[in-house]
Parts: C-alpha cells; sequence; structure tokens
C-alpha cells in the first residue's frame, strides 16, 4: 500500500493509493492540523485500516454503515446469540430504513428524536396487531438502547466525539398489566397437562413453584440439579435461534443463580430420572446426549414454541387469559402477598435489581403496606397501656 505526506497551507495532506476502479486510479486524501510527525502517524493508521478491511473515512461512512460494522465486529462477539439476533432485527427493519443514510458524523439529537416519534405512531410492521399501528413506548424505548450502545461504542472506538443519543428524551416503559393464578388453578393447569401434554407439565411445574422463565426451564440438565440438597443451579436457557434449538447462557449474570426447591419438586424430579433412565436404556445409542431435564422419551429437547402453544390450548379450555409467562408472576406476587422479603423474592427470580422486582409488583405492595400500618398500631397501642 503506497502513501504519503505534502505540506497543504497551515497543514499536512495524506495521501493513500487506493487501486484501480473502472480503469481509474483511486486515491484517498485527508488534511490534518499539527505537525509532520503527527501527520506521518496519521498515514500510518490509515494504510493499516486500508490494508485489513477497516473503515478508513469516517467522514463519508453512514449511520447505516456504522451499524453493521458495529453488529458485526462488537455485537456477534460479545452478545448473547438471542439478544445479537433482536438487535440485528430492530437495527435491519427500523432504525437503518429510518435513519441509516445520515452521515454519522452529521446523526443529531434532533433526528433520533424524530425516528421515536414516528416509530410511536406508525412504526409496527407486519399485521399481528391490526389496531395499533405504532410501537409501544417499550419497544422504542429499548431502540434507544441499542441506538446509545452503538454510539457509545463509537466514541469508544474513537469515531465520534461524544454520544447524541445522549441529548434524546425516550419514550417511558410501559406498565404492562399481567394476569395472575391461585394455586388451586396452577393444579388445575398442572393436571390437565399431565393428561394431554405430558411434555410441558415439568416445565409448567418448574415455572410455577421456582418462577424459572420458559427458556431456563426447558434448559435445565441433571448436572444443574442437587437433588440431595434441594437447589437448582440455573444456568443455561434452551432457545430456538436461526431455525435451531440452542442450549445458550442465561439472560444476565444475575439470571445465572441458585433457588430452592419444595419437596414437591424433589419428588417429581425423581421420578422423572427414572422414567428417563428406563428410556436411555430402551434408545440406547440413539438418546439425546444433552443429559435434560424436560424432554421428549428420546431425550430430546422440548420446543419452546410447542410448550407455548400447547399451554395456550389449556388456558383457553379453561376459559383463562394468561400466557405461560404469568407463571413465573404468579409465583412472584404469591410469595411477596405472603411476607417473603422483596430481596429473595428478586434473587429468586434472577432480577438484576430489587428495583426491578418492586416495579413490577407493585401492585401486592399496598396490601403489604396495611400490614405495616396494623403492626405500628398495635405497638402504639401496647406501649400507650403500659
Amino acid at each position: 500500500m503506497k502513501g504519503h505526506i505534502r505540506k497543504r497551507g497551515k497543514g499536512w495532506q495524506i495521501i493513500v493509493y487506493l487501486g484501480n476502479e473502472n480503469g481509474k486510479k483511486k486515491y484517498f486524501y485527508k488534511t490534518i492540523r499539527g505537525t509532520k510527525g503527527e501527520a506521518k502517524k496519521a498515514l500510518k493508521d490509515i494504510i493499516y485500516q486500508v490494508e485489513n478491511g477497516l473503515p478508513y473515512d469516517y467522514s463519508k461512512m453512514t449511520f447505516g454503515e456504522y451499524l453493521k460494522i458495529w453488529l458485526q465486529d462488537y455485537c456477534a462477539v460479545k452478545l448473547a446469540p438471542s439478544t445479537y439476533k433482536r438487535y440485528k432485527q430492530i437495527i435491519e427493519l427500523h432504525i437503518i430504513p429510518e435513519l441509516g443514510k445520515i452521515k454519522l458524523k452529521k446523526l443529531h439529537p434532533l433526528n433520533i428524536q424524530r425516528y421515536y416519534k414516528k416509530a410511536l405512531a406508525s412504526g409496527r410492521i407486519g399485521l399481528k396487531n391490526k389496531e395499533r399501528k405504532g410501537l409501544s413506548p417499550t419497544t422504542v424505548l429499548y431502540h434507544h438502547r441499542v441506538i446509545h450502545k452503538a454510539l457509545a461504542q463509537a466514541v469508544r472506538w474513537q469515531i465520534l466525539d461524544k454520544n447524541v443519543a445522549d441529548g434524546v428524551e425516550p419514550p417511558k416503559k410501559e406498565h404492562v398489566e399481567f394476569e395472575t393464578i391461585d394455586i388451586e388453578t396452577f393444579i388445575k393447569i398442572l393436571n390437565i397437562a399431565r393428561e394431554k401434554y405430558p411434555a410441558i407439565a415439568l416445565p409448567i411445574l418448574l415455572a410455577g413453584v421456582t418462577g424459572m422463565r420458559r427458556g431456563e426451564a426447558l434448559g435445565l440438565r441433571w448436572e444443574d440439579v442437587d437433588l440431595e440438597n434441594g437447589r437448582i443451579y440455573i444456568t443455561h436457557q434452551l432457545q430456538r435461534i436461526d431455525g435451531t434449538l440452542r442450549l445458550t447462557t442465561t439472560k444476565t449474570k444475575r439470571s445465572n443463580r441458585p433457588n430452592a426447591m419444595p419437596e414437591f419438586l424433589i419428588k417429581e424430579l425423581k421420578r422423572q430420572k427414572v422414567e428417563q433412565n428406563k428410556n436411555r436404556l430402551l434408545s440406547r445409542k440413539k438418546y439425546n446426549p444433552l443429559n435434560l431435564i424436560c424432554t421428549w422419551e428420546d431425550g430430546r429437547p422440548v420446543d419452546p414454541d410447542y410448550v407455548t402453544k400447547k399451554f395456550h390450548n389449556i388456558i383457553k379450555s379453561l376459559g383463562l387469559n394468561i400466557r405461560f409467562h404469568d407463571l413465573r408472576h404468579s409465583f412472584a406476587t404469591l410469595l411477596l402477598s405472603k411476607k417473603i422479603h422483596p430481596k429473595i423474592v428478586s434473587e429468586m427470580l434472577g432480577h438484576s435489581s430489587i428495583g426491578i422486582t418492586l416495579d413490577t409488583y407493585s401492585h401486592v405492595l399496598p396490601s403489604m403496606q396495611d400490614e405495616v400500618v396494623k403492626m405500628i398500631d398495635v405497638e402504639i397501642e401496647k406501649h400507650t397501656k403500659n
């Protein structure tokens, strides 16, 4: 790769030969202010970037071009496969079509703010909800986090001097109402699953009595369970990524957690282990080697989508309107209503902070406050009499 510098006014001009394009020689020019030594160093850096296929002319790079580089060189390496997939979808379906043609260095907070406004009004793609044309505030807030994270990395890579997303006000997270069920209803659901769809009975039980997420329950392995001491160590989750079922690490570091098991669950797992050992002997070499707890008879993992679909069938037959994830909400609500400390509930759910637990289950807190007031009245009355 050839290149040189020459004096240009009060600065130095860098000239790098890029090769031939359509029979014409192509050069890259850049003028910088500074010493001759600084110009030589800049020339060396540019030649290195060109030779290694790295971007060298950030002044012409669009936001869309940068996002593709960020996806490939950062997200694909640093993020969990499911998170990477979601980032990629958001970037390719939403952000690039709206903001991709803007020069990265020309991107302004107002560009991003207007994007959020449009997304809220008419950003929905597809016909899943015909009545709602715009994206929810929670979804647009997630888009903001993706954009902010991408631009923050551009600052760390010294492509940008500042993160313009800092000057944008994203929408606030939308409070989503969810339904919960009592123990009696939970047992009804579990019994129907055992009768009609045995493969989803154990995932339902795990979600209902430990608060595990669907993927965590389906990704639970026998080496993650200590039946002797009644502990489950949640370290993996089962997900469908690019059409293939994969065992991946949990959502966050806090998601990776030990949970205590009730005796009822321990007995069920022991029964499952005996049944699987019988199936393993019958299947021999054909038995799936993943060593999962929730499986088909040949040890194959149970598809998360299958669980959701069959769970919906059960709920519909009972005239209810809850999702599989609401088993987790029901578990948390039950614990809080029984005066279990929110910190313990937060740890069992694998939340990144107790604040998330308190915000999500704030509807349980008023009744807890009533108990506090009653306790204060009792104590005041006791000491007043004395």
